[in-house]
């Protein structure tokens, strides 16, 4: 299942994905706590198999230049939050989510991304989209 800005809703063999993205806004250099406040990506994935499921979600942005990637921040859930090259690389994108659901459960997560509050302004300046995969 692959998401981008014009497909919000996606369902696959009794999995349903949805990703509302109207909070999520161009990248700021900003402090860890200032990017926490800020409004980020829903993404909720629902189990309605007769069975456990494994599943990743994938990040991949725009650009693949190390130096722009380097200074990027990202949050799951207001628990975790990761420079996105130390993320694990897959599929030509970072792993953000690695969970495995339970039949009959609903998942809800909450992504945030913000630059570095050091990232010079050049950088600051780069606008960087994300498409996210949703693999199964």
């Amino acid at each position: 299942i692959k998401h981008n800005q014009e497909n919000e809703i996606a369902s696959y063999k009794g999995v349903v994905v949805v990703k509302d993205d109207d909070a999520f806004k161009d990248l700021k250099p900003s402090s860890d706590g200032q990017g926490l406040e800020s409004d980020g990506i829903v993404y909720t994935v629902t189990n309605n198999r007769n069975v456990n499921i494994s599943y990743k979600v994938i990040v991949i942005p725009s650009t693949k230049e190390e130096d722009i990637l380097k200074q990027i921040r990202i949050s799951v859930d207001d628990v975790t939050i990761n420079n996105l090259v130390d993320l694990d690389r897959e599929q030509g994108g970072f792993v953000l989510i690695d969970r495995e659901l339970a039949s009959s459960y609903t998942k809800r997560h909450l992504i945030k991304s913000w630059y570095k509050l050091d990232t010079n302004k050049k950088t600051a300046k780069e606008k960087v989209t994300f498409e996210f995969k949703f693999v199964s």
